[in-house]
């Protein structure tokens, strides 16, 4: 368990969704900030307060056989959440549902663009690194 990894994994998505967000709805012209997205965006992650915490406490005193009600409560937060962001893009930023339907899928797929450069970045750093540790140890036989 640790702290950082877990806080990247919640952190990150949502960071990412309200960037990406203000890119894209800088260029379809809408009309919110970045701070109204994050407060948007943050007014919809209530239902994972409110939903979550009773369900993590009620998960560890159900039987196996009543983990149906554990999976129905985290697909409810889940869509009521999904359905909050959509409403809030819609609200922040002035649009029709035809233009929302339209953003909130460009924005998942600039998410998923986001994240794809972010990996293959990830690859070439590492590759640039490992580069020059083999570069300085080869180097650093031949002057010997």
């Amino acid at each position: 368990f640790n702290v950082l990894s877990v806080a990247f994994l919640l952190l990150g998505p949502f960071l990412l969704f309200v960037v990406v967000n203000w890119c894209l709805t800088t260029l379809l012209d809408g009309s919110g900030s970045m701070k109204d997205i994050y407060i948007a965006g943050c007014y919809s992650l209530a239902p994972m307060v409110l939903l979550l915490i009773p369900t993590t406490i009620i998960s560890r005193f159900i039987s196996l056989d009543e983990t149906a009600y554990v999976t129905f409560f985290l697909v409810l937060t889940a869509v009521w959440t999904a359905g909050l962001l959509i409403i809030g893009t819609m609200t922040t930023h002035e649009y029709s549902v035809g233009k929302t339907v339209l953003t909130v899928a460009l924005i998942l797929l600039g998410m998923l663009i986001a994240v794809f450069l972010l990996l293959m970045f990830y690859d070439l750093m590492q590759n640039l690194i490992g580069f020059i540790v083999n570069s300085f140890n080869e180097l650093s036989f031949r002057a010997r």
